[in-house]
């Protein structure tokens, strides 16, 4: 609540916030740090080796942003952790008006972050926040996102937090992957995220399942193997009936049953099982 106070008192625009993060917009204030993200050749290896090595460079980005902001509501947005007042980063969503990839007048998905603070979650958290702002504060309808295809991390961060992978594309002579979330589906994959964070696994439900898929699977094996089954299911398989909730995949031949009340795995049946009895 401390840092909050101070960022209003320093006149800066809050957008969201997550469990460890402030998304605030960029301000001149962020000169020095924003020169030591941008001048880094290491987090530009991916990004065309675009780097920005002098304060005035810079100076124009953040008042580039500015103009972002007042047009278009969105922009590149500092992340700012709660416990410590660092600048980790930007994250945020660029409303990108030139053809890319046969798109134009779309919004892109972003996020650059100091070395320092790779590896621990942080793009992760800043993207789902700021697709979330997108979708619920904005009414955005879908948004894209691209990645060099070696850049590993970014493309896995792009998948984890929803967007779908469209095609490959040459953009300035480098091969880039090429995503799309919709403002369906990403409701779709929040509400499968909602029940897979409170699910509740027993040891009863472990030894039932194994004797209704007549099966020995470890407790990790049926966790993931419920784990698949929802994130496949699409929207048409979800059905709720008074206390329980319906799951059934028909590519998989499984249906699971989980009490919407206690969060426990009734019962996965197979399928193929019911219709040949």
């Amino acid at each position: 609540m401390a840092l909050q106070i101070i960022i209003k008192e320093r006149g800066m625009k809050i957008i969201t916030e997550t469990e460890r993060l402030i998304i605030r917009e960029i301000e001149i204030s962020d000169t020095d740090v924003m020169l030591e993200l941008h001048a880094d050749p290491e987090v530009h290896r991916y990004l065309g080796n675009k780097t920005i090595k002098s304060r005035e460079g810079i100076i124009d980005a953040i008042n580039s942003l500015g103009k972002q902001y007042a047009n278009f509501g969105v922009g590149r947005w500092a992340m700012i952790n709660k416990n410590t007042d660092e600048f980790i980063g930007w994250t945020g969503l660029q409303f990108v008006t030139e053809s890319i990839n046969n798109h134009k007048n779309y919004y892109d998905l972003e996020y650059r972050l100091l070395k320092k603070f790779w590896g621990q979650g942080f793009a992760t958290e800043s993207a789902f926040a700021s697709i979330d702002y997108v979708f619920n504060k904005l009414g955005a309808t879908e948004i894209y996102a691209m990645a060099d295809i070696d850049n590993v991390g970014s493309n896995k961060i792009l998948k984890n937090v929803g967007l779908r992978f469209i095609e490959s594309f040459d953009n300035e002579g480098v091969k880039h992957n090429w995503y799309k979330l919709t403002s369906s589906e990403y409701e779709s994959e929040k509400y499968k995220s909602e029940i897979l964070d409170k699910i509740c696994y027993t040891d009863l439900v472990y030894g039932r399942i194994n004797k209704k898929l007549n099966k020995q699977l470890s407790k990790d094996q049926i966790e993931e193997m419920i784990i698949t089954i929802i994130k496949e299911t699409d929207n048409s398989g979800f059905f709720k009936k008074g206390k329980n909730i319906y799951i059934t995949n028909n590519n998989r031949n499984v249906r699971l049953t989980i009490n919407s009340y206690t969060n426990r795995i009734i019962t996965v049946d197979s399928l193929i099982e019911k219709t040949t009895k």
